[in-house]
């Protein structure tokens, strides 16, 4: 249990600094890729579908900014 909830804490923390890196270097080459960071690290804690399912839609969203900025040809 306590592994689980550090892997957690971890993905949490690891969408929050992504989105921390977007706000202070937004004209870093490496911009695509935390976004994408972000974005994963919102998926990663979407539960299964019974549970609540507000870290999904943040997710959603997450992936849906990262192909607006971002669209591939």
């Amino acid at each position: 249990m306590l592994m689980l909830l550090t892997k957690w804490s971890s993905i949490i923390s690891l969408g929050y600094h992504f989105e921390r890196f977007v706000s202070a270097y937004p004209k870093s080459e490496k911009i695509e890729e935390a976004r994408f960071k972000s974005a994963k690290s919102y998926y990663e804690l979407s539960p299964v579908f019974s549970k609540d399912q507000a870290d999904t839609f943040v997710a959603i969203e997450k992936l849906q900014e990262y192909i607006n900025l971002h669209p591939r040809i």
